[in-house]
């Protein structure tokens, strides 16, 4: 995602990654902070929310100079849906992070259920 002049990722090899978005050239990358194979990441503002694939969300500051986290917790609930179908991946979470009614929220396989984030805690979402 492009943020003014920056850019952040998720990449298998370096992990977690910020760019120069003219120049292409690496401010910064981790892969220990926040441990996955395949990571997904939403911008608002100066706000970036990562999400791993298990399960777990990072608020971080958009900034050039570092990892500098401002929250994170494991969804509370994981998707119920066999494990074992050939579309699973070994049961990781392969949703993106989206916004509603300017809150950020995450889910994983299971149908109809999201976490939404308010203010320091994370609430559940599940409709029938």
């Amino acid at each position: 995602v492009k943020v003014g002049d920056l850019v952040f990722g998720h990449s298998k090899g370096p992990g977690w990654v910020c760019q120069d978005f003219k120049s292409g050239k690496l401010k910064w990358n981790d892969r220990n902070k926040l441990e996955c194979k395949s990571g997904s990441i939403l911008a608002t503002e100066d706000r970036l929310y990562l999400y791993s694939d298990t399960g777990e969300a990072v608020l971080l500051e958009a900034d050039a100079k570092g990892w500098k986290e401002q929250g994170r917790f494991q969804i509370p609930e994981k998707s119920k849906l066999q494990l074992a179908r050939k579309t699973s991946r070994d049961g990781a979470v392969w949703t993106h992070p989206v916004v509603a009614n300017g809150r950020p929220g995450w889910s994983s396989r299971q149908p109809n259920c999201a976490t939404f984030w308010r203010t320091c805690s994370p609430t559940i979402h599940c409709r029938p």
